[in-house]
């Protein structure tokens, strides 16, 4: 029995692991649901998840996200 007012944080799982999640360019609204599930669970504010989106893409994805003029425009 956990103690009361004890917060259990997991930490952002590492890309490539089996329980982390992967955009591999379909079903975005699945992989965002995702990502935003782990963030919660790792007390990352959800403000931060936008530099978190690549690592957790399959490297095709990334690069073409990566080379996009419209990325650029927003970093």
């Amino acid at each position: 029995m956990a103690h009361p007012g004890f917060i259990f944080i997991r930490p952002m799982p590492t890309p490539g692991c089996p329980d982390a999640p992967l955009f591999k360019g379909k079903h975005v609204t699945d992989f965002l649901d995702s990502l935003e599930a782990h963030a919660t669970a790792a007390n990352v504010p959800l403000n931060d998840l936008p530099a978190y989106v690549l690592r957790y893409c399959h490297l095709r994805v990334r690069n073409i996200i990566d080379s996009s003029p419209h990325w650029l425009d927003s970093t």
